[in-house]
């Protein structure tokens, strides 16, 4: 026989394994980190690290954002799948749908979830578009009303939260709140047509861009209510709406609805 207590006292850690588990920990904490604030918060060489993140990676436990490089937990670290909210769950997601998107239109995507007043771009694709685009806009906060996103969100959410929103927006006196009929009408347009368009007028989280940007956007439905929308973003010189519908639309409503699907089949 022999004492257990003893015996473990005497075997000695394996420090990589330890240092993996920190850095799985540092991940698990976060909305997304990347190779320097990895390297800052943990310590650890960015030689050893990045072993540490490639295991991580092909054991499933971490995957790698599109948009921004940064490394993110998968849903089982972070809480049981039956717990798991719907932004955590789309955030899983997002990755494989933006990297197949990236390789069947021309133009980069967002997607953003309301936050506040305001939509905020939680992942994205311009990367993977050349280094004019490699710009990232995570973390942009977006107009609610001028944005393609905004205007998705508000025509497909639910008849309460919209009106909530727009009572906040606009007011009940003043010259917004005299928009009040134009905004219902493009809205109304917006749900009959089954995506949001950005309004002229709106530089958009990318005003530093260069050129001209526009945007559409469709909405990801649970249960009939958007949670979130993805866009399709393209330089106003290079293509046209009616190009841009033609060649991108019909790829952006096919992946928000298996993204919405997903997301209600858990």
């Amino acid at each position: 026989m022999f004492n257990t207590v003893m015996d473990v006292a005497k075997v000695k850690s394996i420090e990589s394994l330890k240092r993996g588990l920190d850095v799985l920990a540092l991940i698990s904490q976060g909305e997304g980190l990347q190779l320097g604030e990895l390297h800052t918060r943990s310590g650890i060489p960015k030689a050893s690290l990045l072993r540490i993140l490639r295991t991580l990676q092909e054991s499933g436990r971490i995957q790698r954002r599109v948009g921004d490089g940064a490394y993110l937990p998968v849903a089982t670290e972070r809480r049981s799948k039956q717990h798991k909210p719907a932004r955590v769950a789309l955030a899983d997601l997002l990755p494989k749908t933006l990297d197949t998107l990236a390789q069947a239109i021309p133009w980069p995507s967002d997607v953003a979830v309301c936050q506040g007043l305001k939509m905020r771009v939680i992942d994205s694709n311009r990367a993977a578009y050349g280094p004019h685009w490699r710009r990232t806009v995570i973390g942009a906060e977006v107009e609610m009303i001028g944005s393609a996103m905004g205007r998705a969100y508000l025509a497909f959410s639910r008849v309460d939260v919209r009106q909530n929103l727009l009572q906040q927006l606009l007011g009940r006196d003043g010259a917004k709140a005299r928009k009040r009929d134009a905004i219902l009408a493009e809205l109304e347009s917006t749900r009959a047509r089954g995506y949001g368009s950005r309004d002229g007028l709106y530089p958009g989280p990318d005003a530093d861009h260069g050129k001209q940007l526009s945007a559409i956007a469709v909405p990801i439905l649970v249960d009939g209510v958007a949670m979130a929308c993805i866009s399709c973003v393209w330089s106003v010189e290079a293509a046209s709406k009616a190009d841009i519908l033609q060649r991108c639309l019909t790829h952006l409503v096919r992946h928000a609805a298996l993204l919405g699907k997903s997301l209600e089949t858990g």
